[in-house]
């Protein structure tokens, strides 16, 4: 007996590099990250007085093997960018979380916008 259905149950799988385009931030808005479809973004921390105007740029890049997986290049006040390596541990319309490995911090975050 043949059949035309497809037997793969399995959930396509979300395009993280146009969900995660956005302001996100932790839930007492304290820490931001905004990412731009050109590839970069920015953070700052209300607790450390720094407002977004005065925001670390970053560059970030989904990885194109693992779609879970994406890179921070984080510039530093003297001009050095330092690689961050991510994995996203959930991300939807509203919910943004990954696990920082080089910082190994895990951000909770939500949209801002």
């Amino acid at each position: 007996m043949a059949s035309c259905s497809n037997n793969d149950n399995s959930a396509a799988q979300p395009d993280y590099g146009k969900l995660i385009i956005g302001k996100w931030r932790t839930a007492d808005s304290t820490y931001f990250e905004r990412y731009y479809s050109d590839g970069t973004g920015k953070q700052w921390d209300l607790k450390d007085d720094v407002q977004e105007d005065e925001a670390v740029p970053f560059r970030w890049e989904m990885d194109t093997e693992e779609p879970t997986r994406f890179m921070q290049w984080i510039q530093t006040s003297v001009g050095i960018e330092v690689p961050q390596a991510c994995i996203i541990l959930e991300l939807t319309d509203n919910t943004f979380k990954y696990n920082n490995e080089g910082f190994r911090a895990e951000y909770s975050l939500i949209r801002a916008e």
